[in-house]
């Protein structure tokens, strides 16, 4: 009996060291895997296989490599979470291929958007890469903004799939940029693609496909203060500002060159600040062609006049260049009540072959140290005049 009693409990250890850890061999009809404990080791998630996470799971000091063809299903309210204390670094590696790709998705029987909570990658998590993986179903979070969320970290998708978050595809928080995003898709995405910092809008790579009826959201949570040249893509999409972006740093300075065919749109509180402080120095290049201009607007669904602020330019703007832009429905009066507003510039902001329109405020305001060629501009529906010397 005694000798019976010890032989059950061995089985039952080794059905435990099974189910917690994916590279310990398994009969070919067991490829499901439940995870609930923290990931503190390294794992493998094999090709074929499923793994279940069935609450907030922690990568710590741990890499998970996740081969191609493996499936990860989220239970409701599960999570995924890397390197969320810094002390205790993660890391996922996730390459799949075209003809295997890597799914996160619900594990519901009939999924569907907000299933799960989110992918979250935090400082801690160093080195992530993530290839012809499809992250679909989650986003029920509202605190989280999305199905995959990353912060204060660096971190690369290439030939990935984003669809049918309850909320936004990615929402990157203070200090989160991309290693590399090229190739990818994201759609039906009930908010936004992307959330992103004005800082790292130029880590956007070339070639993904968004397909969606609103834009890439850029909030003021981080300003553009990296000294540097930066380049914001068409991506085909809008913009869509919220906040100020402030361009602008000490020494070198920062310079922000916006493509040629780009669509920003701006909510209320929408404005460019070039620079803030009168210790930087920045530099606004919206240069468009007679084909493919630069578009500044409003966000509203039904625009109205002075919809968004505008732009302030200060001591320490450099050769800032406006040429083929449509820029309507800006000069809030908190842009002290002018669509573009000049202090101490002297003629280092440029506009030409461009549209100001619509507008309760002042076209162009400039003090007494400031100045700039006007000829090339039209103005339409101006309510103050169209160039004001205060």
């Amino acid at each position: 009996m005694k000798n019976s009693i010890i032989l059950l409990m061995i089985l039952l250890g080794i059905i435990a060291f099974t189910a917690c850890n994916p590279d310990t061999p398994v009969t070919p009809d067991d490829k499901t895997v439940t995870i609930s404990a923290n990931i503190t080791q390294d794992m493998t998630f094999k090709d074929g296989f499923t793994y279940i996470i069935k609450n907030v799971v922690l990568v710590q000091n741990a890499t998970v490599t996740i081969q191609p063809g493996a499936t990860i299903r989220f239970m409701a309210n599960a999570r995924l979470a890397v390197g969320q204390l810094s002390n205790e670094p993660g890391t996922i590696k996730a390459i799949g291929t075209a003809a295997k790709p890597i799914t996160f998705t619900s594990n519901d029987s009939n999924p569907d958007k907000g299933d799960w909570d989110c992918l979250y990658l935090y400082e801690g998590a160093k080195d992530c890469e993530f290839e012809y993986c499809v992250f679909e179903y989650g986003g029920g979070n509202d605190v989280t903004k999305a199905m995959v969320v990353i912060k204060l970290t660096e971190v690369s998708f290439k030939s990935c799939t984003f669809r049918k978050s309850e909320s936004s595809g990615i929402y990157m928080m203070k200090g989160a940029s991309f290693k590399n995003f090229t190739l990818n898709t994201l759609t039906d995405n009930t908010a936004y693609p992307i959330i992103i910092t004005p800082n790292y809008v130029h880590t956007i790579g070339a070639a993904n496909t968004f397909v969606t009826t609103s834009g890439i959201i850029i909030q003021d949570e981080e300003y553009l203060y990296n000294p540097g040249t930066y380049t914001w893509l068409n991506h085909g999409i809008p913009y869509i500002i919220k906040g100020d972006v402030r361009v602008g740093s000490a020494g070198e300075g920062v310079t922000l060159n916006i493509e040629p065919g780009t669509v920003l749109k701006f909510m209320t509180d929408g404005k460019f600040v070039v620079p803030y402080s009168p210790s930087e120095f920045g530099t606004l290049n919206a240069i468009g062609t007679a084909t493919q201009k630069i578009i500044f607007t409003t966000n509203a669904s039904s625009p109205a006049k002075s919809d968004w602020h505008g732009f302030i330019f200060n001591i320490g703007a450099r050769n800032c260049n406006f040429d083929y832009c449509e820029i309507t429905n800006a000069g809030n009066s908190a842009t002290n009540s002018a669509v573009f507003y000049l202090s101490q510039c002297g003629t280092q902001v440029k506009i030409s072959n461009s549209l100001i329109a619509h507008s309760i405020s002042y076209g162009i305001s400039v003090d007494k140290t400031s100045s700039l060629d006007k000829t090339t501009i039209v103005f339409e529906d101006i309510d103050k005049e169209t160039y004001h010397v205060r």
